[in-house]
């Protein structure tokens, strides 16, 4: 029906501060439903978004830890824009200006509200007024090879692609062809491209590649992510692209002095909010069990990098996605794309008769030295594989963002965060507002609670089933401790949701035990482990280490001298 209205659906939002202070941008990606079904994208730009955060009322400061909720009538809502958020909550306290950082200001007890960020509460606005709306985010794939062979351009980007759907773009640098004329090289490409992907470009309906020569890289990605802005994906992805693809464009467009802020955020962005941030995400797993520190450097398979632009685009991983999504299923052998895709989709990255025997570092050595044409077909179809595989295992297209529901895409891999987010709107409509957390956490009696460590090697090992594997051939009937099929469950990982199911924080925890009188700290632990698994389980246990009950054996011979059996020990 033509009077139907029309539904919006917030694909994402981005927040960048101004380069000059005192201002920020707000860039949402919507995807504007029409009744006949038709989809239209469009950017809306929202200067000094206004959002809210409320201070308990003054007759109700009465407390001095922090609370995991608050009753919205006993709270005073406050609006402002995310880049003031610090000094307005500073000043609302009756506290004066301040420049200290969110986090720091937040210590104070009596902040609610402050956590999510100005992008979740866009988000969740959007869902909110139109609810259960979700498309398909549409996937784009990036990849670049760089020089292995001239000392001049060693590591220097040589070309590079970007593939979505029945589009592709590809540029390639002059100095690769050697000095070969430009008409030459265009009509040895398209040859290339005929005898290569002529089947592949057939199946996935890509009528005209577009080749272009440069004679610097970096000419050649102001020409490449143009295209990007053009197309307007939702994301653009690619195998290993953040730890190392992206490294590179920002190296080469810093060095020909190009700003990458003007290149990577989109052309309508004004100046003054043209902001690009890279975050790492985390490089080591850290340990803290209260006491000290360990850190373990994580594998590139295993970290999360981010990339801050505004954008109709966001940077995802589409290597990390594809480890995250299916941790509960163990670790690959390697997460090599040629391994991944071989799994995913039973084919492999391109390969030529001409260099069987070649190998890693000298493949590329022999390719780029000897196929020059067919090493530019082979990195045009590492991004189409990319893109295939996502088809197939919808990790970007649907898995993430479905996960990350309200949240960041930084925080995908954090569930308390993304636990945090939701929540946020939860408690609001049950009449609550939902805490704030500072740099800060722990309190004074949070020392006299037992620390993180220790909770894994703590269970006594003659409790153990001897069920392990034979290994002499003389002695076929002794068990040993090799078995072929183990199993572990991690407490860690059942936080946070062991405590959203049982329902525990501040307002529910009347009293925390500290101590069992007569039980040493390995003892309390055990109890604890016990009392979680449920009582009955382990009942007989907890009643020997916490009541003093008789054990065991002592049981079954008072049992055998009640009932005027033998004694059980001495039949042993």
């Amino acid at each position: 029906m033509p009077n139907e209205p029309l539904q919006y659906e917030c694909k994402f939002a981005t927040y960048v501060p101004s380069i000059k202070g005192n201002s920020d941008l707000l860039l949402v990606k919507e995807h504007v439903i029409h009744p006949n079904g038709k989809t239209e994208i469009k950017l809306r730009k929202v200067k000094d978004f206004k959002r809210d955060y409320y201070l308990t009322k003054p007759a109700y400061r009465n407390h001095q830890d922090k609370k995991d909720y608050e009753e919205l009538s006993k709270l005073q809502k406050f609006s402002c824009p995310q880049w003031d958020l610090p000094n307005h909550i500073s000043r609302s306290l009756g506290k004066g200006y301040s420049d200290l950082p969110l986090k720091q200001v937040c210590r104070n007890p009596y902040v609610y509200g402050a956590d999510a960020t100005t992008p979740v509460l866009v988000k969740g606005m959007y869902e909110k007024k139109w609810p259960g709306i979700f498309t398909p985010y549409t996937v784009s794939v990036f990849d670049i090879e760089t020089d292995v062979l001239n000392k001049e351009h060693l590591g220097d980007p040589i070309m590079a692609s970007l593939t979505f759907k029945e589009r592709t773009f590809t540029f390639v640098c002059r100095w690769f062809f050697k000095g070969q004329s430009d008409a030459l090289i265009y009509q040895r490409l398209g040859e290339a491209w005929e005898k290569y992907l002529g089947e592949t470009a057939k199946a996935r309906g890509i009528a005209q590649p577009i080749f272009v020569l440069v004679d610097h890289p970096a000419d050649g990605f102001v020409k490449l992510f143009a295209k990007a802005h053009e197309w307007q994906p939702d994301w653009v992805t690619g195998w290993n692209v953040l730890n190392f693809d992206y490294q590179k464009v920002i190296e080469s467009l810093e060095r020909a002095g190009v700003n990458p802020a003007d290149v990577l955020c989109d052309p309508s962005i004004p100046p003054e909010y043209r902001n690009v941030f890279y975050y790492p995400g985390k490089t080591h797993k850290v340990k803290d069990n209260g006491k000290e520190k360990t850190k373990t450097p994580l594998a590139g398979y295993e970290k999360w990098p981010y990339v801050n632009a505004p954008a109709s685009f966001r940077w995802g991983e589409s290597m990390s996605a594809y480890y995250y999504l299916r941790t509960a299923q163990g670790k690959e052998l390697n997460y090599k794309l040629d391994t991944i895709a071989d799994k995913v989709l039973g084919i492999t990255k391109m390969k030529f008769k001409e260099a069987d025997g070649y190998y890693g570092l000298d493949w590329h050595e022999f390719m780029q030295e000897f196929y020059k044409y067919e090493y530019v077909m082979y990195n045009v179809f590492d991004c189409i594989v990319v893109e295939m595989m996502d088809e197939k295992t919808l990790d970007l297209s649907m898995s993430v963002p479905s996960f990350c529901g309200v949240s960041e895409y930084r925080n995908f891999v954090s569930q308390p965060t993304r636990i945090a987010d939701a929540m946020h709107y939860d408690v609001q409509e049950n009449g609550y507002i939902w805490g704030t957390t500072s740099d800060k956490m722990r309190g004074e009696l949070d020392d006299h609670i037992q620390d993180l460590g220790g909770w894994i090697v703590m269970l006594p090992t003659e409790l153990v089933a001897v069920n392990g594997k034979p290994m002499f051939a003389e002695l076929p009937n002794l068990a040993s401790y090799v078995r072929i099929g183990t199993n572990d469950i991690d407490v860690e990982g059942a936080y946070p949701t062991g405590t959203v199911v049982m329902n525990v924080g501040k307002q529910t925890t009347w009293i925390e035990m500290t101590e069992i009188e007569g039980l040493d700290d390995v003892e309390y632990r055990q109890v604890a482990v016990n009392l979680a698994a449920g009582g009955m389980n382990n009942a007989a246990e907890l009643a020997r280490m916490l009541y003093k009950a008789p054990t065991v054996p002592t049981l079954l011979n008072d049992f055998a001298q009640e009932k005027g059996l033998p004694d059980f020990l001495a039949a042993a």
